[in-house]
């Protein structure tokens, strides 16, 4: 996935202190005063984004665009996440719904072929107290 960012980025070991190019180049990039860069074309470049107007134009609209970009990866992260979540609970009240719809099925049976109550075919079929109730409201709701 390539992001198209107006910026770039260079990974340098920091610690070269030297005079070679990049030495003072990475001295540049530790320097508090950036009046005082030794380096010619990160001089011309850090002056056109801090101190012209159009660079600090570019600089805004390059971190607006990052921060929507990464905005809308925690968007969609979050959505997939959502969604993910959102299909494991259906599953689960699915698997519930399934098993008490066959606990119902059961008693029923147990009622209609061997003639027993319903407190006898649920204690037949040794349901806990939390399914006796479930039990009882869907056959008195159905």
């Amino acid at each position: 996935n390539r992001i198209d960012w107006p910026i770039e980025v260079y990974l340098v070991n920091g610690a070269l202190n030297d005079e070679s190019e990049l030495g003072i180049i990475l001295q540049d990039m530790r320097r508090k005063n950036l009046h005082a860069l030794r380096n010619s074309k990160l001089k011309e470049r850090m002056d056109k984004l801090l101190y012209q107007h159009i660079g600090r134009k570019e600089m805004c609209e390059a971190q607006e665009k990052w921060e929507n970009e990464l905005l809308e990866r925690g968007r969609d992260e979050g959505r997939e996440e959502g969604l993910e979540k959102g299909r494991e609970e259906g599953r689960e009240e699915g698997r519930e719904e399934g098993s008490m719809q066959r606990l119902i099925e059961m008693t029923k049976r147990i009622m209609t072929h061997l003639g027993k109550t319903l407190d006898d075919a649920m204690a037949l079929l040794q349901l806990t107290e939390d399914e006796k109730v479930s039990v009882r409201l869907c056959m008195a709701t159905s």
